[in-house]
């Protein structure tokens, strides 16, 4: 993957070229988090393309783990930076307490449609009271699901 450029407050912003380096937030959950990846016998498998956004964060996809107890209800799949991955202060903004691991949730995957054409997933990161939906698709669909009065 050539790198992210990322879009705060109407601007587009620098071009990230290691997308494992943007702070962890919607941008990178977004990454990590809307695809329809799955492992088989431990290999990530599924569109290529998904891989290669996915293999760019860095992160961990974790499935049907015993610990998905933490999150209070079924999660199919985690996602997390990788345990190789230092994690930093970036991460320590984001939850109350010192030992909480960063990681998300994805709980419901609505898988692409080529009718629709976009996919989504609703997620909750560890320790957090919201959800977060996150949608990907053909540019001229996402247009029609934005309103200009909500970019700033």
């Amino acid at each position: 993957m050539w790198g992210i450029i990322p879009y705060e407050d109407g601007l587009f912003g620098d071009p990230e070229l290691e997308p494992s380096e943007l702070d962890n937030g919607p941008l990178m959950e977004c990454l990590a988090t809307c695809h329809s990846l799955t492992l088989i016998e431990g290999v990530l498998c599924g569109d290529p393309l998904d891989l290669k956004m996915f293999q760019s964060t860095k992160w961990e996809l974790i499935e049907e783990a015993a610990d998905h107890c933490k999150f209070e209800m079924a999660v199919p799949a985690i996602v997390r930076p990788s345990s190789k991955t230092s994690l930093t202060e970036k991460t320590s903004e984001k939850f109350n307490g010192d030992d909480i691991p960063y990681e998300v949730g994805i709980l419901r995957q609505f898988p692409f449609s080529s009718s629709l054409q976009r996919m989504s997933v609703i997620t909750r990161a560890l320790n957090q009271n919201h959800f977060n939906i996150y949608t990907k698709g053909a540019p001229e669909t996402i247009e029609l699901l934005c309103r200009c009065d909500t970019s700033k």
